[in-house]
């Protein structure tokens, strides 16, 4: 077989074997270029939908009523504005108390992220939907009022 095939090399002409290793070398370079950029692109694409989500967090968190009872236990509403943004409140313990999309929309899963889970985190992070199908970029606020989580997030499905 290697003596098969170095026969068949030996028969290759000169011109060919430039530009074959041309090419080669070529579509590498193309490849690396094309990773390159978008880890790039990707990476500045997801800080700008960061810096969105930061500036509209106030802005969004002012849309939240809750109530607390005798007991601790709090309860939400908001008002149903129609936006690209997710809202959603989340109570200490991670159980999903109000959010701004209605069942049927797509949503990213917030339930079980606990107070001290997000507290882990710095900054914005990335959720993904019940399907795990859609990637969902977030960034929590904690109220100083109320033992609650305040998720803002927007979906990275145009940037992805």
């Amino acid at each position: 077989m290697h003596e098969h095939l170095s026969q068949w090399w030996s028969g290759v002409s000169l011109r060919t074997k430039i530009t074959s290793v041309t090419v080669m070398l070529l579509t590498l370079g193309l490849l690396v270029a094309g990773f390159g950029t978008m880890s790039v692109l990707r990476t500045y694409l997801v800080d700008q939908q960061d810096s969105k989500i930061l500036a509209s967090v106030d802005g969004l968190s002012s849309t939240i009523r809750w109530t607390e009872d005798d007991e601790g236990d709090v309860s939400c509403s908001m008002m149903r504005v129609p936006t690209e943004y997710y809202l959603a409140v989340v109570s200490s313990n991670g159980q999903l108390l109000c959010d701004n999309k209605d069942a049927d929309q797509q949503r990213p899963s917030v339930e079980g992220l606990s107070l001290s889970r997000v507290q882990e985190n710095d900054g914005a992070f990335t959720l993904y939907n019940a399907e795990r199908t859609s990637q969902w970029r977030a960034i929590a606020s904690l109220p100083s009022n109320v033992p609650v989580t305040v998720f803002v997030g927007l979906n990275l499905d145009d940037t992805n």
